[in-house]
């Protein structure tokens, strides 16, 4: 899925506020992706998630699980497509962390996202080969 074409969507001056078909291509973008993103294009899903979340708060219905969505999706490890793209695209991890972190300081998101906000840190952070979090089974 081009990503460009989406953010065009979101910022585009004629299709900024049709809202249906921005839900639909943030759907079709988790269901494109849906084993994790490219490390190198973390900045441009960062662009579509923070204006998916601004569009979230400023109260615009439907909103809410499209952003889940993209939280459980950035859950899902990244994808390298070089050996080099965890180091060289480093301040692009470090950008979207920066980002989802957000949601937890900023007044007015629902509980929902937050607590798909804390799955997705609990995975990002459990040691490998444990799968859920101590004491939940």
């Amino acid at each position: 899925m081009d990503l460009d074409k989406v953010i065009a969507l979101f910022t585009g001056k004629n299709s900024q506020e049709l809202y249906e078909r921005h839900l639909a291509a943030i759907e079709r973008l988790c269901q494109s992706n849906a084993t994790g993103f490219a490390i190198k294009d973390l900045p441009k899903v960062q662009q579509i998630l923070e204006i998916t979340l601004r569009l979230l708060l400023k109260g615009v219905p439907g909103f809410l699980q499209p952003a889940v969505g993209l939280i459980k999706v950035l859950s899902k490890p990244y994808i390298k497509k070089t050996a080099t793209d965890e180091f060289r695209l480093l301040g692009n991890i470090s950008n979207i962390l920066a980002c989802i972190g957000q949601i937890f300081t900023t007044p007015g998101y629902p509980v929902e996202l937050q607590l798909a906000t804390s799955e997705w840190l609990w995975t990002a952070a459990k040691p490998p080969g444990q799968s859920a979090p101590r004491g939940a089974d």
